[in-house]
């Protein structure tokens, strides 16, 4: 079970997403805040106001949140998008999915297919393994968060740790976009990630 918050409508309060790697296609749960606000009790997984579901079973085994839109000055929009990763996708090579956030509730379906953009592992790397956003440089005014994706299995399993700017991540987006390239690269890492 990985989890991650985020706000989803820009209200100022985070929604809850849970990933359920291991079961069925690997869902992703994700609960709108207002599910939660004031309502005591049980909450079962068939309850989440949309759920995400992948291909290999490990989807969700990483999720964070990271706001990767090119705002003028800054990133202070408050609309986080959602990343999920699904190491065994692509017949191991892994994948990594950012799904937008435009305000809204955000479809059921496969992740692949809502996924504006989508990040590919080369064969056998379990790319998306872990995954996290972060401002690890700032250029001028932009401070822009990049994805940051670990691949555990990369470089004859010793692991990497992959780069993305977050203006490539943003203007893959649209069409359902790909990213197959990094901009920075670190070696023997890549199991565990903390933006």
């Amino acid at each position: 079970l990985s989890d991650s918050a985020f706000d989803l409508d820009g209200d100022g309060l985070r929604a809850i997403v849970l990933g359920a790697p291991s079961d069925a296609g690997g869902p992703v749960y994700l609960f709108e805040s207002g599910s939660f606000h004031g309502a005591p009790g049980d909450w079962l997984a068939s309850d989440a106001d949309t759920i995400l579901e992948g291909s290999s079973g490990q989807l969700g085994i990483s999720l964070a949140a990271g706001d990767f839109s090119d705002d003028t000055d800054d990133d202070t929009d408050g609309d986080a998008d959602l990343i999920i990763g699904d190491p065994l996708a692509n017949s191991g090579g892994g994948e990594v999915y950012m799904i937008r956030n435009t305000g809204s509730t955000i479809p059921d379906g496969r992740a692949d297919v809502v996924a504006a953009t989508t990040v590919v592992g080369s064969a056998g790397t379990n790319l998306g393994v872990a995954v996290a956003a972060g401002d690890t440089w700032v250029e001028g005014s932009e401070v822009q968060e990049e994805l940051i994706v670990g691949a555990s299995r990369a470089v004859t399993r010793a692991g990497q740790v992959f780069v993305y700017p977050g203006d490539l991540v943003d203007s893959s987006t649209g069409s359902g976009g790909t990213l197959t390239s990094s901009s920075s690269v670190v070696q023997y890492t890549g199991s565990a990630i903390d933006g």
